[in-house]
């Protein structure tokens, strides 16, 4: 697919390196020749300088002959001009990056209409829903649903209390749940039955609703409901995190250190407390007695103030700890610091730009570990190549797996002798050096059928 990117901050950065990586034709435009020659440098792409508002610029980019073009940088004002210009050029589809909540909600189809954007998306919005979902499921950062909610996607950190750590996998107790694979010193890892988990992993567990207390039990993971949150910033995310705790069942408080801001915000909010400090103050944050505290946010403009925060929350006993932090770097060192969640936005966005681009029969796709593996639900068609055989024998290479069918109401856990059948949703764990096979899988050719997949020694090879 030949896709034009405007904008080359870590949004954009990041989507054209993981398309590149599955072989599509990236052009990247940015009005800094710095970025553009570091991510030439690095990347296989074309890169021009100039704006995305400059139809100039996007002509000698051919964007008009972009079957996809990404408005992704930081200015939402950038991105509507450069999606009607782009669409007015003859690019076929369009998705936007817009921070607004007019262009989310009331007026989303103006947009759509006016500007020809086919998708819009808003990573601090992403990374709030993610946030909350974290919160709520007292889980690690990735959580998603497939099947309309009927299969999950949730990582677990393995405590040091988990009763499962001496015990081969295969003779794990966990009814209606897969763990499909594992990290381990920033490794993604398919395990083997005879495999044991170990404190500290982060276990990538695929599983239907009910199964979320047997994994919980296994890595030692509290079950209690979580009541009292504390949130650092008042942000888009901060914010928008705070509003859904704005409920009487919650006791959240909110640290924003922008007095002006923290006016605003206490005059909005109805149940939360709003304290005009930056939550970097042990004295304060002991006075609103952090100890007791069941959940710790952070989400600060600052990847260091956030890391740094979410740890002084560990070190004073929150159980539960998230970041929301830009770098790739920063998102690493959460997990070794002992962060809960890290959580981060541009790839929360890849998620749903991946799936959008994939089209056709995948309705969603969730990256894991800076895209060293990914979960896909797509739905089987007549032509694909793995229906009406029972698993075992369909020869999937090592790091691919079938994690779970989705047939009408009902999800499963499948076997080796299990099937999938024509209309199924199928749920399917990829390590990302299987990248072709998946995508030979996925995407047809120009008569419209599946390409060949070939076998599992092929691949593997």
């Amino acid at each position: 697919m030949r896709i034009a990117i405007v904008g080359a901050g870590e949004v954009g950065t990041y989507l054209a390196q993981r398309l590149v990586a599955e072989n599509h034709d990236v052009t990247v435009i940015d009005k800094s020749p710095e970025k553009i020659e570091r991510l030439s440098d690095h990347v296989d792409l074309k890169g021009f300088v100039g704006s995305g508002t400059c139809v100039a610029t996007l002509e000698q980019a051919e964007v008009g002959k972009a079957d996809l073009l990404l408005a992704m940088s930081n200015l939402e004002e950038v991105n509507m001009l450069a999606s009607y210009f782009g669409k007015s050029l003859g690019a076929k589809s369009i998705i936007a990056r817009m921070e607004s909540d007019d262009a989310l909600s009331a007026h989303s189809n103006f947009y759509r209409q006016r500007l020809g954007i086919n998708m819009v998306i808003n990573p601090a919005m992403l990374a709030a829903a993610e946030a909350t979902a974290t919160i709520q499921e007292r889980g690690g950062s990735g959580i998603a649903e497939f099947g309309f909610g009927r299969i999950h996607f949730r990582p677990f950190m393995v405590l040091k209390n988990s009763p499962a750590t001496k015990t081969p996998i295969k003779d794990l107790n966990l009814p209606g749940a897969l763990i499909a694979a594992f990290v381990r010193n920033d490794e993604v890892t398919v395990p083997g039955g005879e495999d044991t988990i170990q404190a500290g992993d982060k276990l990538i567990v695929i599983c239907k609703p009910e199964a979320v207390p047997y994994v919980q039990k296994a890595v030692g993971e509290s079950t209690d409901p979580v009541r009292r949150i504390i949130i650092v910033g008042g942000g888009n995310v901060g914010s928008a995190i705070t509003r859904y705790f704005d409920t009487p069942r919650y006791r959240a408080k909110l640290f924003e250190d922008d007095r002006r801001r923290a006016w605003e915000l206490a005059n909005e909010l109805n149940h939360v407390k709003v304290i005009d400090s930056d939550g970097t103050d042990i004295d304060v944050l002991e006075e609103e007695y952090i100890d007791s505290t069941d959940a710790f946010v952070s989400a600060t403009g600052s990847d260091e103030k956030n890391i740094m925060t979410a740890v002084l929350a560990r070190e004073h006993g929150v159980p539960l700890t998230v970041a929301v932090v830009d770098q790739q770097q920063y998102a690493a060192m959460g997990a070794k610091l002992g962060i809960t969640a890290t959580l981060t936005p541009r790839i929360l966005a890849a998620n749903q730009v991946l799936s959008f681009v994939r089209a056709g029969n995948v309705n969603r796709v969730a990256l894991i570990s800076e895209g060293q593996a990914e979960v896909i639900e797509f739905r089987a068609t007549q032509a694909c190549q793995i229906t009406e055989r029972p698993l075992a024998e369909i020869g999937l290479p090592k790091g691919i797996i079938i994690a779970a069918i989705i047939r009408g109401n009902k999800a499963i856990i499948p076997k080796g002798n299990d099937m999938i059948h024509e209309g199924d949703s199928v749920v399917l764990f990829a390590l990302e050096k299987n990248s072709g096979f998946v995508d030979a899988l996925l995407k047809r050719n120009s008569r419209g059928d599946l390409e060949e997949l070939g076998n599992g020694e092929q691949e593997e090879a």
